[in-house]
């Protein structure tokens, strides 16, 4: 009985500091990403431009290399570079993506997410890739497209969306499950 009370003893001390420490994580990351953002909103000390069009972005090397290998991998082939063209990318939706590379915001509802979705794929920007997946609206009219970059960019819960759309489309024709990975056959 009494290893029992002090077993729960135990537990229950256990998590009194499992939520302190979840506390503390929380206000230090809060503290952290406040920080990133007041450097990205005033742009402080940064050593890189992205220009879109004619607009240009200051932005910091390590963030964009710490937050997608893509973008890494183009600062590193021109290390000597202080600016990088990217051309099929909307100025709004990279503001969205260096809102998200820097202070983890998601883009609002009325955001273009089929952009933003082919964006952050060929970014590799996973989190905000499977965020935008997940809101792009699938219809009779878009889902082969659809389906196509779903599985462009491997986000599989937006392939099954896309091919339950297709086979209600065709109730008459029996498609494989194989072809949910294969949008040229369905096509």
């Amino acid at each position: 009985v009494d290893l029992e009370r002090n077993l729960d003893e135990v537990l229950k001390e256990n998590q009194i500091l499992n939520e302190i420490l979840t506390e503390i994580k929380v206000k230090s990351k809060n503290g952290i990403i406040r920080d990133i953002q007041k450097s990205y909103n005033e742009e402080q000390n940064s050593d890189f431009m992205i220009k879109i069009g004619d607009k240009v972005f200051k932005v910091h090397k390590f963030m964009l290399a710490a937050r997608s290998s893509v973008l890494s991998e183009m600062i590193q082939s021109n290390n000597e570079a202080t600016q990088l063209d990217l051309l099929d990318i909307s100025e709004a939706t990279f503001k969205m993506i260096l809102d998200f590379i820097y202070c983890e915001k998601f883009p609002e509802e009325n955001s273009n997410f089929k952009e933003i979705f082919m964006a952050s794929g060929r970014l590799n920007l996973k989190d905000l890739k499977e965020f935008a997946g997940e809101k792009i609206e699938v219809d009779d009219e878009n889902a082969l497209e659809i389906l196509t970059l779903a599985n462009k960019y491997n986000h599989e819960e937006l392939k099954l969306k896309c091919f339950t759309i297709i086979q209600k489309m065709y109730p008459n024709h029996q498609l494989k499950p194989d072809l949910i990975n294969q949008p040229d056959m369905v096509k």
